[in-house]
């Protein structure tokens, strides 16, 4: 029974500051209430299954808004009758070889089942996904996004206390709660921006969702403390990796003759390099699909603060790492010269600079890398076909009130 106690405490340990780890817990807490309070909310509205337009709120705003909605359901479904009958003529041309127009008929035919297809999706963002075909993407979604961010935070206190920075259990981790919550509550206000533009002042909108604010305000609402949870959660990680990039945390010496041979900053900059790189690219391959996803589909720009937003953080924090990582390199320079004349320096035979692995032997290695990266991503997201996967599960998870 203690040996089971004991595993299962190291499972749920959150380490770092113990009133950070209970903030964890209660963004954790936090998000999945809001999740349940909300989808009680609209079953109680009746969006378990959406088979027509709902009727929605009756604000104002909302009457122009969906009003607009079901006139340009309307015009859809007209072009979509008219498209249908069209494809139906075509196919009949296709399947009889003799008629003059065979040989012409599969361009037009594969335009008319495109244009098909894309007028089904804007009609199905109209109507709105019901909660029974989102709910469990959303809360597999959610889940993910609480497993990276504990396990996320394990890591870095783990490989910071191999690096020295922090002790094994993260506690004397120091001045994080205003670095925190600047981490949680700056995307959260790029959301709610997003929000209240797209899903409560929008009139011409476009996409809608069962916790849409002009179809259920208090289910809309109430995702809202989900999506604050969310970010809560998402704090825990970054708050750390924030704290450990201070200039406090850089080696202030170098030492020529360290046992790891590297001036003894080896392990400082390998965890620089790893979670800089590591972070920047974790969020730069959701960031990319959603781009992409967003000129597929004609969203609004707007969507794209929130990550956008996490994006520009990721970016920041890298940035720190490596401006750490030049200064090391200057300190290694002026350790090198020290040492007098290039006879005495090879007679000496220093240890290569301790970041050359990280910044490059040239200063334009990493931006070359960083580049090259982002290249590589959406090479591969075109021939992978990885944007139709998110675009499936995005607009399956709902929206949490577009």
């Amino acid at each position: 029974m203690v040996r089971t106690g004991l595993r299962w405490k190291w499972v749920t340990y959150c380490p770092g500051p113990a009133q950070l780890s209970r903030i964890f817990c209660f963004g954790v807490v936090t998000t999945f209430v809001g999740l349940l309070v909300s989808v009680l909310l609209a079953l109680a509205h009746g969006f378990w299954k959406i088979e027509t337009l709902p009727h929605g709120e009756q604000w104002s705003i909302c009457r122009c808004q969906l009003q607009k909605r079901n006139m340009r359901f309307k015009e859809n479904d007209w072009r979509l009758q008219n498209l249908r009958s069209h494809k139906d003529y075509l196919e009949q041309i296709e399947s009889d070889p003799i008629n003059p127009l065979y040989d012409s008929v599969a361009q037009g035919l594969a335009t008319s089942r495109k244009n098909i297809a894309q007028l089904e999706m804007k009609q199905r963002f109209l109507r709105g996904d019901s909660i029974r075909e989102s709910l469990l993407n959303l809360f597999i979604l959610l889940l993910l996004t609480i497993l990276f961010s504990f396990v996320a935070g394990r890591l870095i206190v783990w490989h910071g206390s191999k690096a020295g920075l922090v002790n094994a259990s993260g506690e004397d981790l120091k001045d994080w709660k205003a670095p925190f919550w600047a981490l949680v509550l700056a995307p959260f206000m790029l959301q709610e921006t997003r929000e209240i533009i797209t899903s409560v002042l929008a009139v011409d909108k476009s996409w809608f969702g069962w916790s849409s604010f002009c179809l259920s305000t208090q289910a809309w609402l109430t995702s809202q403390i989900m999506a604050f949870g969310v970010y809560v959660a998402i704090g825990y990680p970054a708050c750390i990796i924030w704290c450990l990039s201070r200039e406090k945390s850089r080696p202030k010496k170098l030492t020529m003759d360290a046992p790891d041979g590297a001036w003894g900053v080896g392990d400082y900059v390998l965890f620089a390099q790893t979670w800089s790189l590591l972070i920047f690219i974790l969020l730069l391959v959701p960031t990319v699909l959603w781009v992409n996803l967003a000129i597929q589909s004609s969203i609004s720009v707007i969507y794209l603060l929130p990550p956008f937003g996490l994006l520009v953080g990721a970016g920041v924090i890298a940035a720190r790492f490596v401006w750490r990582a030049i200064k090391l390199r200057l300190m290694y320079g002026q350790e090198v010269q020290s040492l007098g004349s290039w006879s005495r320096i090879k007679a000496v035979s220093p240890p290569p600079d301790p970041t050359a692995a990280f910044l490059g032997a040239q200063w334009w290695s990493l931006p070359a890398v960083v580049l090259a990266t982002i290249t590589t991503f959406w090479v591969v997201i075109q021939w992978s076909g990885l944007d139709q996967v998110l675009k499936s599960f995005v607009f399956g998870a709902s929206d949490a009130g577009p």
